[in-house]
């Protein structure tokens, strides 16, 4: 099923892609209010066409088409806050809406954390001197290191080996605990608490 198209079922059942067996890690949460406003622009247009073409079949013509575009453009921004990041028992998988969808070994995460940076890049995604990066409105909150480099493969481009992840995340909170998780389930140390009593992630040089 297209990405877009499923997002919006999950959407109506008010639920998100994540296994039962896996943590999410949210993102997205600070460009949606844009994206929004621009779905918000659609029915202004099919409006202006429905006014502006003289012709009755093509108005109408052009309003079935603007309303399939704008029930998908619902689906593209809804996939934003149902298909997270995943860290699985199988795998992590690294999503942007319906633009991304990577994934690598669990097994081969060595560590998680919160290392928030800006990014400036084309594109949502870009593989560069072994470093995927994946930004959300020219950020990247998240560090993955591996243990070993991983053959990825971006859309539309030939694989490259990357040793480690830099993704965006609305929520340490939720980075966190999937570092939580992911020591639990390796035998490391679970990130120790901070003063507020919430966990505290590693902390990674910039």
């Amino acid at each position: 099923m297209n990405g877009a198209w499923r997002a919006l079922w999950l959407t109506m059942r008010r639920r998100r892609d994540v296994p039962a067996d896996g943590v999410a890690i949210s993102y997205g949460k600070d460009l949606r209010p844009l994206l929004w406003i621009l779905v918000g622009l659609g029915p202004v247009e099919m409006a202006a066409a429905h006014v502006l073409v003289p012709w009755e079949p093509v108005r109408w013509a052009l309003f079935v088409l603007g309303l399939v575009g704008l029930v998908w453009m619902v689906g593209f921004v809804s996939a934003t806050r149902v298909f997270p990041h995943t860290l699985e028992a199988s795998r992590l998988r690294v999503r942007w809406g319906v633009a991304l969808d990577v994934a690598v070994p669990t097994d081969l995460v060595e560590s998680i954390g919160w290392s928030s940076r800006m990014v400036n890049q084309e594109g949502t995604a870009a593989i560069k001197d072994g470093v995927l990066t994946v930004e959300s409105n020219g950020a990247a909150q998240v560090r993955v290191v591996l243990r070993s480099p991983y053959a990825l493969r971006l859309r539309g481009k030939e694989p490259k080996e990357v040793r480690e992840l830099r993704i965006p995340a609305d929520s340490r909170t939720e980075v966190d605990a999937a570092a939580a998780w992911l020591a639990t389930r390796t035998g490391g140390d679970v990130p120790a608490e901070s003063p507020t009593g919430q966990a505290r992630s590693p902390r990674f040089p910039r």
